[in-house]
């Protein structure tokens, strides 16, 4: 992750809600603290529920949803 996050524009935001599993955690806060990152928005954790301690719920550039990002209702005419 640290390489992909190196490779985006500074400041650019990310988004995830596909697999927890995908992103590793400390590199995503490096690069939020060192301002790499702007913001993450993440409808999915390595581990679910994070635990009460987790740092994502404090720090004060991540966004969490309780994955729903799966839930939507279908479009009709």
């Amino acid at each position: 992750n640290r390489q992909l996050f190196e490779r985006l524009p500074e400041g650019a935001a990310l988004i995830n809600m596909g697999r927890g599993g995908h992103l590793v955690e400390t590199d995503l806060l490096d690069a939020l603290d060192s301002g790499q990152l702007s913001a993450a928005v993440l409808d999915v954790l390595q581990k679910e529920p994070a635990p009460a301690d987790h740092p994502f719920w404090k720090h004060p550039k991540i966004m969490l949803t309780p994955h729903v990002a799966a839930m939507t209702q279908p479009e009709s005419a």
